[in-house]
């Protein structure tokens, strides 16, 4: 039977993946420092194609093309075994980086010695490895490495034209030793210059970052109680009401109206007013679940939108705990203490019920609480509760007054 097209591309990503997961290893950290890390290891590419063409085309000698490459490989094998295996995350330089140029920088020495009448052409991969180390590393490891690769090219160099100088003539090593130490300086200047533009963008988009979350946050956020706003409360009231339409997921929600607010505000202060209702927010989502969104609807009135399908009952019960907790804490305002309460109205979406109906249901529900003397919660078309008994409770009193 022929396997279906759509199972095609699926194969090769599976084998792919495999493939990725037994050469750099599983996901994760080490997996990412074998991928940017082998990518050095490339360098040694050219300068092994190099040393097989020169054995070819007889400038150097045969006889020294395979040990060389075969020692080329060993290297190569040795920086991978160390990457792949994990061993090298025991370094602060996990990559083994600047090893990496270091031993690729003294190949190309070596390389220089051998190639004979080639031996410039040898300079060129230097130059690259240079170029891979400047823009890899990050401050001191870039100077080192420059440095290395001016010192040991240059000392090779001057021994060379001091041990044979028939092959290795002083004037011409003079012409390219200096363009290979000014090429360097330069590979080394520009890489810097572009590290630092690549830090002020980082810097810029960690500040873009930073402005536009800020922004997000105050138009989704009200700026005295830290709560969501109306807006973002009525987006999510939208979103979760598409869910229970399409998922018939059931969709219950309170209106919260502090008692007595104005007095607050007319005997302690707009000041007091201004604690109280951030007292109120911090206090009411420190005890709601993570899964109800409570956001302030307006004024002294709150919204607290159940998302996990609780009936009428258990929020009213999750909004009760809401005032128990207020009433055992005191809170503090610029005239002493005060021991606030509040009315609430449960409502339950009822399928094809539209958001603004919800919310009407729910504030005649709050209405009916506050008629029947305020410190309640009141479930829509549930029966009327007789007015509250305790009197203290339907006014701002101070604490322990």
């Amino acid at each position: 039977m022929p396997t279906p097209r759509s199972t095609e591309p699926r194969r090769k990503r599976r084998l792919k993946d495999k493939l990725a997961d037994w050469v750099l290893g599983p996901e994760g950290p080490q997996r990412f420092s074998t991928k940017v890390s082998s990518t050095g290891l490339v360098t040694y590419v050219p300068c092994m194609l190099l040393v097989v063409y020169c054995g070819w085309a007889g400038l150097t000698p045969p006889q020294l093309v395979v040990p060389i490459v075969l020692a080329m490989l060993l290297t190569v094998a040795g920086f991978y075994a160390a990457l792949r295996s994990g061993w090298s995350r025991r370094f602060a330089d996990a990559g083994l980086i600047l090893p990496q140029m270091l031993a690729s920088i003294t190949w190309d020495a070596i390389g220089y010695v051998l190639m004979g009448a080639a031996h410039a052409g040898m300079l060129m991969p230097a130059a690259l490895t240079v170029t891979y180390g400047v823009f890899a590393l990050h401050g001191r490891g870039a100077y080192v490495v420059q440095a290395y690769a001016i010192v040991v090219i240059g000392g090779t160099m001057a021994a060379m034209c001091a041990i044979d100088p028939a092959v290795f003539p002083v004037r011409e090593a003079v012409m390219v030793y200096t363009s290979f130490v000014v090429t360097v300086l330069m590979l080394g200047w520009t890489g810097r210059q572009i590290a630092q533009l690549r830090q002020r963008e980082r810097e810029t988009r960690a500040q873009l970052g930073a402005t536009l979350e800020q922004i997000q946050q105050r138009a989704t956020h009200d700026g005295l109680t830290g709560l969501h706003n109306r807006r973002h409360m009525q987006a999510a009231l939208a979103h979760h009401l598409a869910r229970a339409e399409r998922d018939g997921v059931p969709l219950a929600l309170a209106l919260l109206d502090i008692d007595h607010f104005k007095q607050v505000n007319d005997r302690h202060g707009h000041a007091a007013g201004d604690a109280v209702l951030a007292a109120f927010a911090r206090i009411a989502e420190a005890t709601l679940p993570p899964t109800e969104i409570i956001g302030r609807w307006g004024g002294e009135e709150f919204l607290v939108l159940s998302t996990r399908g609780l009936s009428c009952d258990q929020l009213q019960a999750q909004v009760d705990r809401i005032r128990d907790r207020l009433l055992q804490a005191p809170i503090d305002v610029p005239t002493g203490k005060l021991r606030i309460d509040f009315s609430a109205g449960v409502a339950l979406h009822r399928r094809g019920t539209a958001a603004a109906a919800l919310i009407d249901s729910a504030d005649q529900a709050l209405y009916a609480a506050k008629q029947g003397g305020r410190g309640r919660s009141v479930i829509a078309g549930a029966p009327a509760l007789p007015p509250a008994g305790n009197p203290d409770l339907r006014s701002p009193v101070h604490a322990g007054a």
